[in-house]
């Protein structure tokens, strides 16, 4: 069987995880790597066993080499990387979210449908090993029909406590949601299907603990999600 190229487009921490899980599929191989940062590039292109670095995505896609390509870069970025990639016939896995407004999430799917390609989000939480076991319980319906979702999602925040106040999430209350929210909306929309109608609200909780980590906003955020779904 060929083996199947892939493309990392970004050399960030978050490649370091997909190039492990990567290197432990069957016929998959990274051969290129591509970052602004070229040593940084070249570092993991090394890492990986001889592949090809580069600065540019432009160039990456001169040289060719590879057939889809996993997106690792900040979220401003997801929607003209992915387009570039969609144009020139390559399939997508990107990370969430997948753009930044609901316009060009459509864009990108009719654009990935229109090429023949597949275009993915990596949405991790729904294949831990307990959700999973969770949704074989439900669609087997071994605790009953479901009739209500009620998902908490209460998690240490690492670029608080790193003091990455400098993160894309913080720029605005919104990006929180995209960056954050998404995590239990991929469940809840697992849970109960179809999905017809979607909000979403975020309040600021003051921090009455001097100790305690604070967003660039002076409050630490509590979000919620809800969503409905066609009876079934």
């Amino acid at each position: 069987m060929a083996a199947k190229n892939v493309c990392l487009v970004g050399a960030g921490n978050i490649a370091n995880t997909h190039a492990a899980v990567l290197a432990t599929l069957p016929s998959v191989a990274v051969s290129t790597v591509v970052d602004p940062n070229l040593a940084l590039a070249e570092a993991m292109a090394k890492s990986l066993g001889g592949a090809k670095a580069f600065a540019s995505l432009d160039d990456a896609l001169a040289a060719g080499g590879f057939d889809r390509a996993h997106i690792l870069v900040p979220p401003p970025l997801h929607d003209p990387i992915a387009t570039k990639l969609l144009n020139a016939g390559v399939s997508v896995l990107c990370e969430k979210p997948l753009a930044e407004t609901s316009a060009e999430c459509g864009a990108l799917i009719q654009l990935a449908a229109s090429k023949g390609v597949t275009l993915g989000v990596n949405q991790n939480f729904i294949f831990n090993p307990a959700f999973r076991k969770l949704l074989d319980a439900v669609r087997g319906q071994k605790l009953g029909r479901l009739r209500h979702v009620n998902c908490i999602y209460n998690m240490p925040l690492r670029q608080l406590a790193a003091k990455q106040m400098s993160h894309w999430m913080f720029d605005k209350p919104l990006n929180i949601l995209l960056e954050q929210a998404v995590h239990p909306l991929s469940q809840i929309c697992a849970l109960i299907g179809n999905v017809t109608d979607f909000g979403a609200n975020m309040r600021m909780r003051r921090c009455n603990s001097r100790s305690a980590a604070t967003t660039p906003f002076g409050r630490s955020p509590r979000f919620a999600t809800t969503a409905s779904s066609s009876p079934t």
